[in-house]
């Protein structure tokens, strides 16, 4: 290696036969221990000893192994002109991708500055903010969860809340979009950093502050006919609706609706903000959208904050919510119906009861949920949140200290855990 003279090339267990796999080594100041590879005139790289097999790529694990030349795998190393000319491409293709960032940030920071924005989030509990993700991620996620669909061998009721994933295309709907900035001046600004690529060739990129880099999404699918009026139609009547809508829930409560993770029972795994990106357009109601109760954030806290009922609520779980026939005694708001198109990002205060509407539609509903801690959400379950929806909302600064560069990529790319719970876990089994 030209960076470390002490690190070779070799061919596992020094065999360079059809099929090896290839690894790095340290010759610890021998270089006669190293094995010799050449490039070729074809501008693959092959085993002196071996002219017949070169270096290429198994596609099921990304490993380097041996192949023939002709192999569709084979690695082909470019010339000089052309390794310019695709230096040229990438740093045309980061600049862009950097612009394209910034011009999200001021349509985020345009949005978030807006009084009705702000009024929907703290009198509501919720906002829809249309278009704030770029088509090419939303089909870069519904086209990774239509392959994970297509792959699994498990039933498409996982991917009904069930399913977290970790896939970049996954990730990139909070990541690459414009969600961070709103996060950023709702809950205040994390105070990690996020390192940005650069190439010699490439000005440096601006350091990116303050993001809320997600390490997964909870894939929320809702197929046509669920939470209709039975398992072989897709027709839901005014009542059949007005019964759905009386199970509606928080996330976070212990719940059996997936044994081993949510069944948390003494605990609330609350956070600050559920934020659900749309994959699929939702142009009526009764599509299989997500449901709110408007100002329910301040009726529940109200609720809760008498009677010892927070305990309750850990010891107990869902069922100590006031759902059923208690619905209309503590939610005074109207149901309001989630519809919107693909691109389209749900903020909704932890607080805000939810639930799902019926798919009496033709088509999946796509979403992907994420749930959001801010700089000042404080122990891991904060239950002075719950009893003061907007605590620790619209911020000026945060109070969490400068974090290491070392503990900044940890934080940064920390993994949202199956303890949060899912959307529709409040419906019995038999009208899911």
């Amino acid at each position: 290696m030209h960076a470390d003279r002490d690190l070779s090339l070799t061919c596992d267990y020094g065999s360079t036969s059809l099929g090896n796999t290839l690894s790095m080594w340290c010759t610890d100041g021998h270089p006669e221990w190293a094995m010799k590879f050449c490039f070729n005139s074809s501008n693959q790289i092959s085993p002196a000893d071996r002219f017949d097999l070169v270096l290429g790529l198994r596609e099921k694990d990304m490993k380097i192994v041996l192949v023939k030349p002709e192999d569709k795998n084979a690695i082909v190393f470019q010339d000089e002109a052309s390794q310019e000319k695709s230096l040229q491409r990438l740093d045309q293709e980061l600049i862009q991708r950097e612009k394209d960032l910034q011009m999200m940030k001021m349509h985020a920071l345009k949005i978030v500055k807006d009084s009705t924005f702000r009024n929907s989030l703290e009198e509501n509990g919720f906002v829809r903010v249309s278009n704030l993700v770029p088509e090419e991620l939303v089909l870069n996620a519904r086209r990774e969860i239509n392959r994970m669909l297509g792959q699994s061998s498990k039933s498409p009721d996982t991917f009904k809340a069930k399913t977290f994933a970790s896939h970049p295309a996954i990730t990139d709907l909070i990541n690459r979009s414009g969600v961070p900035e709103l996060l950023s001046e709702m809950l205040g600004p994390h105070s990690y950093v996020v390192s940005t690529f650069s190439y010699p060739s490439l000005a440096i990129i601006p350091t990116l502050e303050h993001r809320y880099d997600q390490g997964s999404g909870q894939i929320a699918l809702r197929f046509p006919g669920d939470m209709c009026e039975d398992k072989t139609s897709c027709t839901s009547s005014p009542a059949n609706f007005n019964n759905l809508r009386k199970y509606w829930h928080i996330d976070g409560c212990a719940n059996p609706f997936i044994p081993g993770v949510t069944d948390h029972y003494g605990e609330i795994h609350n956070f600050d903000v559920l934020v659900g990106v749309l994959l699929s357009d939702i142009p009526k109601e009764n599509s299989g959208e997500l449901c709110c109760y408007t100002g329910s954030h301040h009726d529940l806290a109200k609720y809760l904050g008498s009677k010892d009922r927070i305990k309750e609520l850990k010891k107990k779980g869902n069922v100590a919510l006031p759902t059923k026939e208690s619905t209309d005694k503590v939610l005074k708001g109207k149901v309001w119906h989630g519809v919107g198109k693909a691109g389209d990002v749900f903020l909704a205060n932890y607080m805000t009861a939810h639930f799902i509407a019926p798919n009496t539609s033709p088509n999946i509903r796509y979403a992907v949920y994420f749930r959001i801690k801010g700089p000042n959400f404080g122990t891991p379950s904060n239950e002075a949140s719950m009893l003061s929806p907007l605590k620790n909302w619209f911020k000026k600064s945060s109070s969490t200290p400068a974090l290491s560069s070392k503990v900044s990529r940890e934080v940064a790319h920390r993994l949202e855990t199956l303890q949060y719970s899912s959307n529709d876990h409040t419906v019995p089994e038999s009208l899911r």
